[in-house]
């Protein structure tokens, strides 16, 4: 190829779309080699990747600025492994590892529905969940049922969640922490609505465009021709995401891989709102097991209602435990238990206070048994 024929097609390549002229790189992306014939240029490739990747950054960030505030109302139905075998399999197993126990034995399957709400406020997240159903695999005790609420909020720095107590399980559980702790909105029945509305959101949808390069494929998904972000560095555990140049490049698929194998996919199908934002109107996740390839858990979830922009009350970003809750509040430089509605039931640091407590507790213990010897002695020499 001449220069000529390269500075032809690059101009040529002006009058393209931005995803043809993508899919062009590789072809006008080209230097001429010490033998005379043209070799890829491999780092100026790399350079025009990464700044394809700059539109959908921007189109994301403003999509994320222009929905401030969220209050999502969606119904999922769950499937996944029951818990009956794999207990049997474990009692069974006089004190063989569950997973071994569990062994070629075929896992049944057990079916939940959840009633959530999810509410956003820029990077402030919570989420209600309800589960109740007396047929369903027990989460602890197989077949006890479900009847479970649980809240997770992150607001600033701060980060919490409650569960209420499980069948056979004794307390409610509450827990605060730090932001830096907070990963519950990657949970597999979370992560969908994250990717897409809060696809950058640092705790959310976390996703770092940095890492990410144009691939050359253009699959087509319910008849819309995709652009794949696919991982830059060699990872064995990668994420891949589908996106729609048409509709602003909002997500329409997440693939995890693990050492080459699929084992998660998400799929999100939108509907635009009167004001022509691109909400989400439902989502299926599957997870199966990456040396097999059988279901570990699938979610098919619906969206009932969706306020964009409207005002959402502080206290939902916020915990009120009732009494009776077992709290383990590690928000501060000290991880505190206690039980609400009685008096803190331990109070000590992860560190150094920890150590100092219990080296005075053998010390005080250690200056009795002296105390005992000598004054036993005294007595038997007199």
């Amino acid at each position: 190829m001449s220069s000529g024929h390269v500075g032809s097609f690059a101009l040529c390549g002006l009058h393209m779309t931005r995803p043809c002229q993508l899919i062009a790189i590789t072809a006008i992306l080209a230097c001429v080699g010490s033998d005379g014939r043209w070799v890829l240029c491999t780092a100026c490739a790399a350079e025009q990747l990464a700044d394809s990747v700059a539109p959908i950054a921007s189109a994301w960030a403003k999509r994320e600025a222009a929905i401030r505030t969220v209050k999502l109302v969606w119904h999922h139905q769950t499937t996944r492994v029951g818990l009956k075998e794999r207990l049997a399999a474990a009692s069974a197993g006089k004190g063989r590892p569950v997973k071994d126990a569990w062994k070629g034995k075929e896992p049944s399957l057990t079916t939940y529905d959840t009633h959530s709400t999810l509410f956003l406020d820029g990077d402030y997240y919570a989420v209600t969940q309800d589960i109740d159903d007396s047929q369903a695999d027990g989460l602890v005790v197989g077949g006890a049922g479900i009847a479970q609420h649980t809240k997770r909020f992150l607001k600033g720095d701060e980060s919490g969640y409650f569960s209420s107590k499980l069948p056979g399980g004794r307390y409610d559980t509450g827990v605060l922490a730090h932001r830096k702790d907070f990963n519950q909105a990657d949970l597999p029945d979370i992560r969908p609505l994250m990717l897409a509305l809060r696809p950058l959101t640092p705790k959310l949808g976390d996703i770092d465009l940095q890492k990410y390069r144009v691939s050359a494929t253009r699959p087509v998904l319910r008849g819309s021709s995709c652009l794949v972000l696919e991982r830059i560095d060699d990872d064995t555990f990668r994420r891949s995401f589908w996106v729609d140049p048409a509709r602003d490049f909002i997500i329409l698929r997440e693939v995890v891989s693990d050492q080459g194998h699929e084992v998660a996919r998400t799929d999100v199908a939108y509907t635009q709102n009167p004001s022509h934002f691109w909400i989400p109107q439902d989502w299926d996740v599957v997870i199966v097991r990456r040396q097999t390839g059988k279901l570990v858990l699938s979610i098919h979830g619906v969206a009932q209602t969706v306020a964009i922009n409207a005002p959402i009350a502080s206290k939902e970003f916020s915990l009120s435990f009732p009494d009776g809750t077992y709290v383990y509040d590690q928000s501060g430089d000290h991880l505190i238990e206690r039980l609400v509605g009685a008096e803190p039931l331990a109070a000590a640091s992860t560190g150094s206070n920890r150590f100092w407590l219990i080296a005075g507790v053998n010390l005080v213990a250690l200056m009795c048994v002296i105390a005992y010897l000598v004054i036993r002695g005294r007595q038997s020499s007199a």
